[in-house]
């Protein structure tokens, strides 16, 4: 296979420096006003979006790159006794790395956390704060039939 030639641009345009990532619950309090805490109560610690589709709206919509059609990768970081939908147990702070596929282009990842989140952001932050969560797509169904 022959090598091809690519731009400087091209290229920063496909990569992305991890401490040029801006986590989303920062990227939300600045465009949202949705308090970090508010995040933190639904999500890992830290949530680095990394690589969304073009088309892409959801709640990591505000990415370095914009690539491919069908997947999403975001590197959660979790403090210690974190649970969601697994525990990290060390004692000392992880990084996990995430890649969820959508269905299609057009599609925002999937992930939901239980009514009783709802409840407890509600109470603790307000309905408004609930409600601009829910506005970039965050889920509290989980675990509801549909």
């Amino acid at each position: 296979m022959a090598s091809i030639e690519i731009s400087s641009k091209a290229m920063n345009n496909r990569a992305a420096k991890f401490e040029d990532v801006v986590p989303f619950k920062t990227q939300h309090y600045d465009s949202n006003w949705i308090p970090t805490a508010v995040v933190e109560k639904l999500n890992a610690h830290n949530v680095y979006p990394v690589i969304v589709p073009e088309a892409y709206t959801d709640r990591s919509s505000m990415v370095p790159v914009k690539a491919g059609e069908h997947i999403v990768v975001a590197i959660a970081e979790c403090p210690p006794a974190v649970s969601r939908a697994f525990r990290y147990i060390s004692d000392d702070l992880g990084r996990l790395f995430v890649v969820i596929e959508a269905q299609d282009a057009t599609s925002n990842d999937r992930v939901a956390c239980a009514p009783s989140v709802a409840d407890e952001v509600e109470e603790d932050f307000g309905i408004d704060n609930l409600n601009r969560l829910k506005d970039i797509g965050f889920k509290v169904d989980a675990a509801l039939e549909d």
